[in-house]
């Protein structure tokens, strides 16, 4: 009887011991997730860090630092280790003199597209090359801190406290999807597990596509280079001369050496950048206060001799098709041609549309593709009564994209997140403009998320994109490599 208690109490004891081993391997588990879900999004982060913080005037010398730290890291690795590995040394060297090589084509040190380019191949690496035990806490982990900013729109629906559930919700699903997709960890299952992450896009966001990362480096922005630097990537994991050699061989082939050709458009234009909060604008008070400032905007781009204005998404945030306002807007129209949003009503349907003023004219184009939550209700036939308890509502979608002219110029529009949709540019022209409120989403990486993906998508369709916001930078983007500074 004494002997079985001594059984059990040990038993007892080894089942706690079993137990609390399993609880720090799942801690371990979660924060190597966590550690590789951040180095996999260090291309967006680093790329929004460098949008906010301007140091071109310091690229020169911060590029020269790095340097000097791999140099002293390699000849610490090289003393620790006893023997000089000039491999890694021709690596090092390899990649430290591609931004001179190509520094022709830049008005400034291209050490912006060379650091991104550097954290594009990491990012290739992690997703690759990381362990399949932790691909459930790095899918995670990676929805949590990419996606986070999609539940940011609740706090304007009085839900502040879903916002948690969502945030979880969305990494719990990246979670599963890599589940699957890591499952082996075999290199060229890996590249097909890439590809086809590309192709996923969850409640209809596609910005899981790793290949938006290549928008402002030095590679092509093509799945067929996305796949050569994943070759290039599991190579360099060897360590032999041959698959250094080749991983080289293939990084070069990838890169883009020369800039398109395009030009902009014979127009005078004002993109117009407002800062106003969303809980402001959802406030029927302000609207005339708003509207005063927009007639203030066109009337000062009048006076400029502006040939075209570009107000944002909802600039207008109230229904415009049958006010006073629209004869207004058309009369200034024969002065200046003025693209604006605002809200269209037609019937019972709603639209987010895009208004055109034009020489007394007026036209307009509904959003296609709408934002999960902030302006569309995703899996409504299930969800529809829990949407209307808490007093959310939908907008219709447009039945196409379409494109206007102003002065014999085509203009493709993007309401937008249909601006990071490969839809948008199923018929592209030479010229796009965006129009955007990013008011729900503030404070977050999206709008640099979206400036990314906008680049990617005007480099891929040689395009110029003409992008007006509310609450974060307005700006103009080219199909040149890197800065939209670079020489045309």
């Amino acid at each position: 009887m004494a002997s079985f208690k001594v059984s059990v109490q040990r038993n007892t004891k080894n089942n706690k011991k079993l137990s609390k081993y399993k609880s720090i391997n799942i801690l371990v588990n979660l924060v190597i997730g966590l550690v590789f879900a951040f180095i996999f999004w260090l291309p967006l982060s680093v790329f929004s860090l460098l949008e906010i913080v301007d140091i071109k005037h310091l690229y020169l010398e911060v590029f020269i630092a790095i340097g000097v730290i791999a140099v002293i890291v390699f000849i610490i690795y090289s003393l620790y280790k006893k023997k000089i590995d000039y491999r890694i040394l021709v690596l090092i060297i390899f990649f430290l003199l591609i931004p001179f090589y190509l520094r022709s084509y830049f008005d400034y040190f291209p050490f912006f597209e060379w650091i991104l380019s550097m954290l594009y191949l990491v990012s290739l690496g992690v997703f690759l090359l990381i362990p399949r035990k932790y691909r459930i806490s790095f899918g995670f982990f990676v929805g949590v801190l990419g996606l986070y900013w999609i539940a940011l729109s609740f706090r304007f629906f009085g839900l502040e406290y879903f916002m948690p559930v969502v945030i979880i919700a969305i990494g719990i699903y990246v979670g599963v999807l890599f589940y699957f997709l890591l499952w082996f960890q075999n290199p060229i299952i890996r590249i097909v597990a890439l590809l086809i992450l590309g192709l996923i896009h969850p409640l209809g966001f596609n910005w899981l596509d790793v290949n938006f990362f290549s928008a402002y480096t030095f590679f092509k922005p093509a799945i067929i280079s996305m796949i050569v630097l994943s070759v290039a990537v599991i190579l360099l994991k060897n360590k032999d001369w041959l698959s250094s050699v080749i991983s080289m061989v293939l990084i070069l082939y990838s890169m883009q050496f020369t800039n398109p050709s395009f030009k902009f458009p014979d127009l005078d234009i004002k993109v117009a950048n407002l800062h106003l909060n969303q809980a402001y604008k959802d406030n029927p008070n302000n609207f005339p206060a708003i509207a005063k400032e927009n007639l203030k905007q066109i009337q000062e781009a009048i006076d400029s001799k502006k040939d075209l204005i570009i107000l944002p998404e909802s600039a207008f945030p109230f229904i415009l098709n049958n006010s006073l306002l629209e004869q207004t807007l058309k009369n200034l129209s024969h002065n200046i041609a003025i693209v604006t949003g605002a809200l269209r009503s037609e019937g019972k349907n709603v639209y987010n549309t895009t208004f055109i003023f034009n020489r007394g004219h007026e036209s307009y184009i509904d959003k296609v593709e709408l934002v999960p939550f902030g302006e569309s209700l995703p899996l409504e036939f299930i969800l529809k009564p829990l949407y209307k308890h808490l007093g959310m509502s939908s907008f219709s979608a447009g039945s196409e994209f379409k494109s206007f002219k102003i002065n014999g110029l085509s203009f493709n529009n993007a309401i937008c997140y249909e601006a990071t949709s490969g839809k948008s540019y199923k018929k592209v022209g030479k010229y796009m403009i965006t129009t955007s409120n990013n008011a729900w989403f503030m404070p977050s990486l999206e709008p640099y998320f979206q400036k990314m993906i906008m680049k990617y998508y005007a480099r891929r369709y040689n395009l110029v994109n003409f992008h007006a916001t509310n609450y974060s930078p307005a700006f103009t983007i080219t199909p040149n490599m890197g800065l939209d500074v670079s020489k045309k």
